[in-house]
């Protein structure tokens, strides 16, 4: 089976990459998935719509080739612009998202996949379905076959869980990369978070948006080198 070659552009973190860029509380990646074909995806559409497009833009992303979009939950720095997102792509896309009463602000969009259980967005990608209690989350999973990538929002539902869940779906246990928000902040909590993603098979780790800087700085301490900077315009390669 050929490995799945991945490309995960940053168009909107808390902090930038690049200075050319914007930055804004909220959370949005493009995503390309190349195998024999290639499928691209947004995940998470920022909270400002006007940043958005505008790093969209910088960052060279053709609205007209994005084949879907995956929301992780329903707070306002995820999905706040989806409508005009949408209008932006200009054609109907599936959009997959966690079942979660806020939902309803969204009722007239369309397309609309509501991600109760896994949902399977194409060959290979999927969502780990809703996951967690008081606030309701999913993340993405792309199954390279010899190892997974898993994309978060915020990690509410813990990102331990969100690792463990997905290597339980898939039967995989190596993980290439987790990116996306953690959902802490200390200095401790980051070393915990740490040292159980290293248990768990992670090798190269990219915390983002909702992660405070004290625990960056505790998970750079145990991944070193496998840790990767990220902010608004960041592009990563994995092959």
């Amino acid at each position: 089976m050929i490995k799945l070659k991945v490309l995960i552009k940053t168009i909107v973190d808390n902090e930038v990459y690049d200075n050319r860029f914007q930055s804004t509380w909220g959370l949005s990646l493009y995503i390309e998935v190349h195998e024999r074909s290639t499928f691209t995806l947004l995940f998470d559409v920022d909270s400002s719509f006007r940043i958005w497009k505008y790093n969209a833009e910088l960052l060279d992303i053709d609205p007209s080739i994005i084949n879907a979009i995956v929301i992780s939950h329903w707070h306002g720095d995820h999905a706040g612009p989806l409508g005009e997102v949408l209008k932006f792509i200009g054609k109907a896309v599936p959009v997959y998202v966690p079942i979660e009463p806020y939902m309803k602000r969204y009722r007239v969009i369309r397309n609309m996949i509501v991600c109760n259980e896994p949902c399977n967005i194409y060959d290979n990608i999927f969502t780990t379905g809703t996951m967690g209690i008081h606030i309701r989350e999913q993340a993405l999973i792309i199954n390279r076959s010899s190892d997974l990538i898993i994309v978060v929002g915020c990690s509410h539902p813990g990102i331990n869980n969100i690792v463990e869940w997905a290597q339980d779906l898939t039967g995989i246990d190596r993980v290439k990369l987790v990116i996306g928000g953690l959902h802490i902040s200390s200095w401790n909590e980051g070393l915990y978070i740490a040292k159980r993603l290293k248990q768990l098979g992670v090798e190269y780790v990219s915390p983002m948006h909702c992660t405070g800087s004290r625990a960056k700085e505790a998970i750079k301490q145990i991944f070193m080198d496998k840790y990767i900077v990220n902010g608004s315009g960041k592009t990563i390669n994995i092959s």
